[in-house]
């Protein structure tokens, strides 16, 4: 019998975020901001994940460690500009006036 290895094991991004009591589009969000800021995923803390032909996002259990990590050490604020700008808009890229 196949001796079952949780560090082997992929997590999709839906049960990464149940782990993370967090939602999908949460952690895409993380991602999309680390696009816009310039820097690497690697550079802001965040894992590099894989993908299936479907294009569904997967996470071993070290990676959904370093995205546990990367969220307790984003500070208060510090995705707010992208957050206004990109998701609290009426149209997408459009700003608030603020």
């Amino acid at each position: 019998m196949e001796e079952l290895n949780i560090h082997n094991q992929m997590y999709s991004i839906t049960r990464t975020a149940l782990m993370l009591n967090c939602n999908p589009a949460t952690i895409k969000r993380w991602y999309k901001w680390a696009n816009k800021t310039g820097r690497t995923i690697c550079e802001v803390g965040l894992p590099a994940y894989t993908t299936d032909t479907r294009g569904t996002w997967f996470f071993t259990y070290e990676q959904i460690k370093q995205l546990q990590e990367f969220r307790a050490n984003l500070k208060w604020g510090e995705m707010s500009e992208f957050n206004s700008k990109y998701y609290w808009s009426k149209k997408k890229g459009e700003s608030n006036g603020r």
